[in-house]
């Protein structure tokens, strides 16, 4: 009885590697799409636009262990435009708070972003992507950063409530009434 549950057990693991073995799943590398053919001879991992492809390498025991691959923001420049910023027709409604303001911009196809500001919603639409309040420049720069569709941010730093939005379009997407002249602001266009 003993050997008949060796058996069993041992063909239970078998069929595990089977099946991991068979190609059932892939490594989940975040900001990266797969390339495989049906037999999954061939995978290989490709990274999105705007991210560059890593993989760390170790000497372990005489033997090189590689860590699975990681896609990581490409190093972009940035041009800094003191004193401009982008407008654009925004509508607003009298909401309670940021969250009720984000989920109805959410259902909203017209909406891009939306801020909440004493009492009142304000919904941007598209080329804004998102919005975020009480955020310095530098993480101002960091979404955008994080967002392949990012190409430019507008930042107004309050002493209140400083504001970044985030467009993805550039400055030569956008023709002249749309951009205006304030010095608190600063327009920064990614460039990688």
């Amino acid at each position: 009885m003993d050997n008949l549950l060796c058996s069993v057990l041992l063909l239970a693991v078998t069929t595990l590697i089977l099946i991991d073995a068979d190609c059932s799943t892939y490594p989940a590398v975040k900001n990266s799409y797969l390339n495989k053919d049906d037999q999954c001879d061939d995978t290989s991992i490709t990274c999105n636009k705007g991210y560059n492809m890593k993989q760390m390498v170790k000497c372990e025991g005489g033997e090189w262990q590689y860590q699975e691959p990681f896609c990581e923001p490409q190093d972009c420049e940035y041009k800094y435009t003191n004193g401009t910023y982008l407008s654009f027709h925004s509508k607003y409604k009298s909401i309670s708070n940021q969250q009720e303001c984000t989920e109805v911009c959410n259902n909203d196809a017209t909406c891009g972003g939306a801020e909440f500001h004493t009492g009142l919603c304000f919904f941007h639409p598209p080329p804004v992507i998102a919005v975020f309040i009480d955020t310095d420049l530098n993480e101002c720069i960091t979404k955008c950063s994080e967002l392949n569709e990012c190409l430019m941010l507008n930042y107004y730093p309050d002493d209140d409530e400083s504001k970044c939005r985030l467009f993805n379009v550039t400055l030569n997407d956008l023709y002249e009434g749309e951009i205006r002249f304030d010095s608190r602001h600063i327009l920064v266009e990614k460039i990688c």
